[in-house]
């Protein structure tokens, strides 16, 4: 498309440490879920980023919840980042359009996270609704811990998740496609957990860090060749 051979391309990926993001076996997932206090029967469904505009949490809020905790009584949402509501006036209009939509009993805002790993393999499901993003890191550590994610049609996620059947992708920006598919992932256990296997068999394929060395390593070889 640039002008560029096929033979002058190669793709690498990021990286994500397969250690600590990873699946957890059932008892272990369950015990995880009650130390975070996910009740026992929620659909947990995480938001991971800093509350801040670029990643449009509001039009999530506004657009979104309503009609997905409409539909299905066990979903509840975690905003799991940066959620200054004192320094931050887009963290105040969120949690403030959340009061108002009166949903706060089934959204959670738990702020700056030190450890986001344990979260992922606790969630049923990550969604992510920004309308800009690179490789999102949240998209390839919850496919590292095997748990689906239903995107916007960012940057790498068609290729990430639709491709590779981790997750699902709708149209940047339209909602009513992001609650359908956020809805179907939440009512369909089994389907959800073989997008997270699927995830993880990615993961562990393209976002190993000996392996990404390696072609880190092979490329620079050849360039100097």
């Amino acid at each position: 498309r640039v002008g560029v051979s096929r033979d002058k391309v190669r793709v690498i990926n990021s990286i994500v440490d397969l250690a600590t993001f990873v699946p957890l076996e059932h008892d272990e997932r369950q015990a995880r879920r009650s130390k975070l206090g996910i009740l026992k029967g929620q659909v947990a469904l995480g938001v991971v980023g800093a509350v801040q505009e670029k990643k449009e949490q509001l039009a999530f809020i506004e657009n979104s919840l309503p009609r997905v905790l409409a539909s299905n009584e066990s979903v509840h949402i975690h905003f799991l980042g940066d959620c200054d509501a004192e320094g931050n006036a887009y963290a105040t209009l969120c949690l403030n359009s959340v009061k108002r939509l009166g949903i706060s009993e089934r959204v959670s805002f738990h702020g700056h996270t030190g450890n986001i790993a344990e979260w992922y393999p606790a969630l049923d499901g990550v969604v992510l609704a920004s309308r800009r993003e690179g490789l999102a890191r949240c998209m390839i550590e919850a496919m590292a811990c095997g748990v689906p994610v239903v995107s916007f049609a960012v940057c790498s996620a068609t290729e990430m998740l639709e491709l590779t059947g981790a997750g699902v992708v709708v149209p940047l920006g339209d909602h009513e496609a992001l609650t359908s598919a956020i809805l179907d992932v939440a009512a369909h256990p089994e389907k959800a957990r073989q997008m997270g296997r699927a995830g993880r068999e990615i993961a562990v394929t393209k976002f190993d860090e000996a392996r990404i060395a390696r072609a880190f390593s092979a490329l620079y070889t050849q360039v100097i060749d």
